[in-house]
This record gives C-alpha cells, sequence and structure tokens, in this order.
C-alpha cells in the first residue's frame, strides 16, 4: 500500500496565517528575485537539499519537509 501526502502551507509553517500569493512576492528584493529567475533557467536545477545557501536555513527546511 503507498499513502502520498501533498505538502501543506501548514506543514511547513504550522504558526503561520496562510497569506495570498501576492503578498509574499512584494516582500522579495529585487536581488531575490533576479536570484529566483536565475534559479529556475539553469539546466541542472537543484531540489531543496541544495536550494539554500545558510546551511541552517537548509537544514530546518529539511526537517520540516522530511517531518
Amino acid at each position: 500500500m503507498r499513502v502520498d501526502i501533498r505538502l501543506e502551507f501548514s506543514h511547513i509553517y504550522p504558526s503561520s496565517e496562510k497569506e495570498e500569493l501576492l503578498e509574499y512576492l512584494k516582500r522579495l528584493s529585487k536581488n531575490t528575485i533576479e536570484n529566483i529567475i536565475g534559479f529556475f533557467t539553469t539546466n541542472n536545477l537543484p531540489d531543496y537539499y541544495n536550494f539554500f545557501s545558510n546551511p541552517e536555513t537548509q537544514q530546518t527546511i529539511n526537517q520540516l519537509i522530511t517531518r
């Protein structure tokens, strides 16, 4: 038997209230947007294991996704 669970906002941010996508995008800096565009236009896209440059942030995200 196989069970698939779709990752939801509340799984990653249990104590945060979900907002509209546009509200999150408004908070991004120009530099971050440029980096995101660069990230999605590379040939070998990284996955969530190697996305963040800060190892502590990466570890936190990995743990939340695993949980």
